[in-house]
């Protein structure tokens, strides 16, 4: 299967505060608690932010859908106990987003190299909180960074390097993948947080991470050698492989890390049929069950499956 991929490269664009992007500055005095933060419904918080404008985000039947906002809420110095990471998504084609997947997640950097550049990423599970309703049913939802509190604990600057959102969609195979490409930096505190409680200090700085969408193909070799399981048993050697442009590595230099996820599923039994005719003929029985006794043959269907074949002169089991 096609996969894409976003691959990270070792630079980040300073381009300044993104226009479009709106900031909501999480207050106590709106929420004191976190969980009365998680339960303000997701164009309430939009629409709160100043710099929104909700003419900018129609429905759209070829969009994408976007990361448009991060919040960090509740950092203080002294506890985390009111401390939790957001995110806000624009659903223009209005998909059906199945919000109790496990396979929604976000692509976060966890640790830095000498030069402050991102190394290393790790996927974090995004728990459903709400979407929008009514007039704008569908177009905004609101998802919290499941273990938030990790990244709290190892905060020396509040920083957030965002390359990519995993999101699935009802009725599709695997979860799509969209680019996010961002870093925010915060600093400061929201009103009630700080040393001054009565003034919001709070600050953000949004700038462009660089990212590449890569197609990822996928191609396999079943080597003639007799599986260490035994006779009936095939070794399968999986492989996948992309292309980078090369005015890409002269730019940025050389691919230094490849980071990627391999899910083994165990399926059900698979008969394999050779025979042709044999084929068209169990087709009409797929899903059906054609024996309600145990095993007794069925006269009606001119064949039947040998488990475990054994031979012992005239007889076979």
């Amino acid at each position: 299967m096609k996969r894409i991929m976003f691959l990270i490269l070792a630079l980040t664009m300073l381009l300044g505060i993104i226009p479009t992007q709106s900031i909501v500055y999480a207050s106590a005095e709106n929420s004191s608690y976190l969980q009365a933060f998680e339960q303000i419904n997701v164009l309430d918080d939009l629409t709160s932010a100043d710099n929104f404008d909700i003419s900018k985000y129609p429905y759209d039947e070829t969009g994408e859908i976007a990361l448009i906002n991060f919040v960090e809420f509740g950092y203080s110095l002294s506890n985390s106990d009111n401390y939790g990471l957001f995110i806000y998504l624009y659903n223009p084609a209005k998909l059906d987003i199945n919000t109790n997947s496990s396979s929604n997640k976000i692509q976060m950097a966890t640790s830095y190299n000498e030069e402050g550049l991102p190394n290393d990423y790790m996927k974090f599970e995004l728990e459903f909180l709400n979407k929008s309703s009514g007039e704008y049913e569908g177009l905004f939802y609101k998802f919290k960074i499941k273990n938030s509190a990790s990244f709290y604990e190892k905060i020396t600057e509040r920083r957030y390097d965002i390359s990519g959102i995993e999101i699935f969609v009802t009725g599709s195979n695997n979860a799509t993948e969209y680019g996010v490409g961002g870093t925010w930096l915060f600093k400061g505190f929201s009103k009630g947080f700080g040393s001054d409680a009565t003034q919001s200090t709070l600050e953000v700085e949004v700038n462009d991470l660089y990212t590449m969408e890569l197609e990822i193909y996928s191609t396999f070799y079943r080597p003639n050698s007799i599986s260490n399981l035994g006779v009936g048993h095939q070794n399968t050697v999986n492989s996948v492989y992309f292309a980078v442009d090369n005015e890409v590595l002269n730019t940025y230099g050389s691919l230094q890390k490849i980071k990627a996820e391999w899910y083994e599923y165990k399926t059900n039994p698979i008969i394999l049929i050779q025979n042709e005719a044999v084929y068209e003929i169990m087709q009409d029985y797929l899903g059906i069950v054609i024996t309600e006794n145990n095993g007794v043959y069925d006269e009606d269907i001119p064949f039947s499956f040998l488990s475990g074949e054994g031979s012992s002169g005239s007889m076979t089991t």
